[in-house]
């Protein structure tokens, strides 16, 4: 398992309508994240709105809405939120699509040593979003040195 640079486990949001999946994927990552897992959109969203997840690990196929659809709004909400696509569709077009929407990554249910992708992928993104916020902060801090000694 790849360690994630904080010393507290990063809360993940397993968003899959199948839930013996769900349950297995709890079981599998729980050694390295906080799996909550829920069935449905709605039960996504309001998750998110009630808590703090460091990342999402969210299926295509879901019922109510896509995947896609509900990556668009996570990212719009939550843009904090590390976002790995959880599917069975290997479509090259979907993925593209997936990453343009603002997905970290793309990972294919039936990949070999599927715990350590997943495990992998979902640390890269957390730990890209964490650089990503801190450049941020950086770059509004050095504004802000500037503009006092212009």
């Amino acid at each position: 398992m790849l360690p994630v640079s904080s010393e507290i486990k990063p809360r993940i949001l397993a968003v899959d309508d199948d839930r013996s999946l769900g349950e297995t994927l709890r079981h599998y990552l729980s050694d390295t994240f906080y799996v909550e897992h829920v069935e449905t959109p709605r039960a996504a969203l309001e998750a998110l709105y009630g808590s703090k997840f460091d990342g999402v690990l969210l299926d295509m196929q879901l019922p109510e809405v896509s995947g896609m659809q509900l990556l668009k709004i996570i990212r719009a909400k939550y843009p904090d939120t590390a976002v790995v696509m959880f599917t069975a569709n290997n479509d090259p077009k979907t993925i593209v699509e997936a990453i343009k929407a603002g997905a970290y990554e793309y990972v294919v249910k039936d990949t070999p040593n599927l715990e350590m992708e997943i495990t992998f992928r979902l640390s890269q993104a957390i730990e890209n979003e964490r650089l990503r916020g801190r450049a941020q902060k950086l770059e509004a801090k050095a504004i802000q040195l500037i503009k006092r000694y212009e």
